[in-house]
């Protein structure tokens, strides 16, 4: 009788993009995770193709439902830095239907608190990179390419952030606004892994340490920025299939 392999055990990987940025974020990571037999479902959320006034925490959770129905089992939600805050919603709505969670250098507010707050709970300084505008029917935020590389892309190489500016696209404000709500209790039973990029700027280690306690996630180091996607995407991918092995 065959023994079903490891691989064969693996659930569905929904990357899921944070601020500013797309499915093309993934371009290296997406391969790789293939190639060790991981099924990788890598959309854009809503808004960063196109329309500004379509980017909410609502739209972004309801276009993942979507996909998360349509698979036959469980999943495994994958979220960098803002996305943290869907992965926490979902898992809060849909506890059956998540396998884990695994966090990339990402935001975890406490429960009826939005991402901003997390900013001021944890004192973290301005960041000169995001430029906040005045628009129809919202204030968005810019990011200005002098001060982004180091914030988001410091270990990147040239051509990567080259890429990147090239992609990005302006963040509706309220995405950082609006508070998220989950039951700890509800979401206890689904494992949840936080990587903590050491060399990240935009969040400084000890913040994603405090955030990764917020949900009781077990912490795996990666030496990097805040992209590893890009700066450590072998290293990350590494780590990614040894966690959901």
């Amino acid at each position: 009788m065959a023994v079903p392999s490891r691989q064969a055990k693996r659930s569905p990987l929904i990357c899921i993009h944070g601020a500013w940025h797309g499915a093309w974020c993934w371009k290296y990571l997406t391969p790789m995770l293939e190639t060790a037999g991981i099924q990788v479902i890598a959309p854009d959320l809503p808004g960063h193709t196109g329309d500004v006034s379509q980017m909410s925490l609502e739209n972004y959770r309801q276009a993942i439902e979507e996909i998360i129905d349509a698979q036959v089992t469980p999943v495994t939600l994958l979220g960098h830095s803002l996305a943290g805050l869907t992965l926490t919603e979902l898992a809060n709505r849909h506890p059956t239907k998540i396998k884990q969670l695994i966090y990339l250098a990402a935001f975890i507010p406490k429960d009826n608190e939005c991402l901003m707050d997390c900013v001021q709970a944890h004192n973290m300084p301005k960041n000169l990179a995001i430029e906040i505008v005045e628009s129809q029917p919202g204030k968005i935020m810019r990011l200005r390419p002098q001060y982004a590389k180091e914030s988001f892309y410091a270990s990147c190489s040239a051509q990567d952030v080259e890429f990147a500016f090239s992609q990005v696209c302006d963040q509706a404000m309220n995405t950082f606004t609006t508070p998220i709500h989950y039951d700890l209790n509800r979401i206890a039973k689904i494992p949840k892994s936080y990587v903590l990029c050491t060399e990240d700027v935009a969040i400084a280690a000890p913040v994603q340490q405090a955030m990764a306690a917020c949900v009781d996630a077990q912490i795996y180091k990666l030496k990097a920025d805040h992209s590893p996607f890009f700066s450590k995407a072998p290293e990350l991918s590494g780590l990614i299939e040894k966690i959901m092995s």
